[in-house]
């Protein structure tokens, strides 16, 4: 309800209709309509005004989930043995980091019973396994040689 008198205009007696505070209407290319002192103010006009720009210099910034790097190097790629994917969740104060079932922790142990996989422990033996199959010298090779590009001839 606080939230709701701080971002109003109509608390500090202005009428606005047609749109909301610095946007347009949605249907319509005109303005909102704007009537100062329609009634008497509950907040006064500085007050409002101090407390819009507090708020806004406070709020989050809002970030891309892309941009964000991401605690669980595995997330989105692990899946549990119901089909359904595995998440990181952290446990005891984040001290403790796990990939679960995302199944089984939104739906109860019943739906799945999947253990929890220690986030470090598996991370740790997926990237071992990289090393030992994917980086080795002769696969990366093949994909130097792939990846060459074949010179071309341009005609005249």
């Amino acid at each position: 309800m606080t939230h709701k008198v701080l971002t109003n205009e109509d608390y500090c007696g202005t009428l606005i209709w047609g749109g909301r505070l610095e946007r347009e209407a949605i249907r319509s290319v005109t303005p909102p309509v704007r009537v100062e002192n329609a009634w008497s103010a509950i907040i006064d006009r500085n007050t409002f005004d101090n407390i819009r720009q507090k708020m806004t210099s406070n709020a989050p910034q809002v970030v891309h989930p892309r941009v964000v790097p991401r605690f669980y190097l595995l997330r989105g790629m692990l899946y549990c043995a119901c089909g359904h994917v595995m998440t990181g969740r952290s446990a005891k104060s984040h001290h403790y980091h796990y990939y679960v079932c995302n199944r089984g922790f939104k739906q109860g142990k019943e739906s799945c019973n999947a253990r929890d996989l220690p986030k470090e422990k598996i991370e740790k033996l997926v990237i071992e396994q990289i090393k030992q199959k994917v980086l080795t010298p002769e696969y990366l090779e093949g994909i130097v040689k792939l990846s060459r590009i074949k010179p071309f001839c341009v005609r005249s």
